[in-house]
């Protein structure tokens, strides 16, 4: 069976040493942001905060060491409520899980070959691709090519995501952690 080639970004799984418990924060998204945004996508601090005092974020860019990603959206006006995408330039509020411990399921790209079970242990990229803006999804995969070593790299890979309808080969979806994070006070672990 052939896995299917879905993009969706980060999706919750668990956190490492205990059950998933959905903890999200708020952030704000500012109209002068023109990066559309959606689900899936994982976000950095922008530096910034809103007049009430909510910290800003933007999305992502590989090798960023990330906030967290983005589960839910929520508009000061009505007629942009989009669930699952952020329009660029549109002031939003972003929810995002932003544990440092939290475990996450991504596909990969298969750009040069597909992961293999060897490489459970290893870390790797993300690869960063504009959001559909007709299906909501983000569109952000595990970057094949750069498994490695490399305490910088963003995630670390532990194991296939288990499901029927998923094995190793192209596009297989995998379960991760994140091996940088705005808030750990190290810069990673070295992969095996």
């Amino acid at each position: 069976m052939a896995n299917q080639n879905a993009p969706f970004g980060m999706g919750a799984i668990t956190r490492t040493g205990s059950d998933f418990i959905g903890v999200l924060n708020r952030y704000h998204i500012s109209s002068g942001n023109a990066t559309a945004m959606a689900v899936g996508d994982p976000v950095i601090s922008s530096g910034t905060a809103d007049a009430d005092g909510v910290p800003s974020i933007a999305r992502a860019a590989a090798g960023d060491a990330v906030r967290g990603y983005i589960v839910g959206f929520e508009y000061k006006r009505e007629t942009e409520n989009l669930p699952n995408l952020r329009p660029a330039s549109t002031e939003a509020y972003a929810y995002v899980i932003d544990d440092p411990n939290a475990r996450i399921v991504i596909q990969e790209d298969s750009v040069g070959g597909a992961l293999a079970a060897t490489d459970v242990g290893s870390n790797v990229d993300f690869a960063v691709s504009a959001a559909n803006t007709v299906t909501g999804r983000s569109q952000v995969m595990i970057d094949s090519d750069s498994v490695a070593t490399t305490n910088t790299l963003p995630l670390k890979i532990l194991e296939l995501y288990q499901s029927d309808d998923n094995e190793i080969g192209d596009h297989a979806r995998w379960v991760c952690s994140f091996n940088t994070h705005e808030l750990k006070a190290d810069t990673g672990s070295t992969g095996v």
